[in-house]
């Protein structure tokens, strides 16, 4: 019995893309060494996605003029979220004519090595439930839970586990009672993250 093709999904539109990308690599390349075929799976920074062996080069990220689109054996795809076809399917945008002959692009388990939003957050794990196929990594709600953090303080410790005292703030709001000096935060949304405006 052979193993089974894992596809790895890497970079995203995270402000972690670079990242991703390098943990991408270092799980392929560990498959790889371990017996396993891999179906590179490349998000771009603006969300769209490739896949194909020609991706499996770390060295081509590092190029300031990096396509994916002008690589051999590499195709602009999407997956499809009907359950009946379970596969990355050729982007309608794709190109490539009409005669063009299909490329096999099937995966019997996926592996995201995404980071941050759009990776880690839980939509990427529902996208996978809704297809209907297997993955590595937590499920929506551990990946949405495990991003907000403030949600995440709040279920910690209404199950008795440690908890560091916290406070949570929305956007222009004071927290006053929270801090040595009163304070408005503003959110960074494409990080995730809360700076103190001045």
């Amino acid at each position: 019995m052979s193993n089974p093709t894992v596809a790895v999904l890497f970079g995203g539109r995270s402000v972690e893309h670079e990242v991703s990308v390098i943990s991408g690599h270092q799980v392929m390349d560990a498959l790889d060494a371990a017996g396993f075929p891999v179906l590179p799976v490349y998000i771009t920074k603006q969300g769209d996605w490739y896949a194909g062996e020609g991706l499996h080069n770390l060295d081509l990220y590092r190029e300031q003029t990096f396509h994916a689109a002008g690589l051999k054996n590499v195709f602009r795809v999407s997956l499809s979220p009907d359950r009946s076809i379970r596969q990355l399917v050729v982007h309608p945008g794709a190109g490539g004519g009409l005669l063009a002959k299909s490329p096999k692009l099937w995966a019997d388990v996926w592996f995201p090595a995404l980071h941050g939003t759009h990776g880690e957050d839980g939509s990427l794990q529902g996208l996978f439930e809704l297809v209907d196929v297997p993955y590595v990594g937590s499920g929506v709600l551990a990946g949405a839970i495990g991003m907000a953090k403030a949600m995440q303080k709040r279920v910690r410790s209404s199950s008795s586990r440690y908890a560091s005292a916290a406070a949570w703030a929305s956007r222009g709001r004071p927290i006053a009672r929270h801090c040595a000096r009163p304070s408005t935060w503003r959110s960074n949304s494409t990080a995730g993250r809360w700076s103190r405006k001045p």
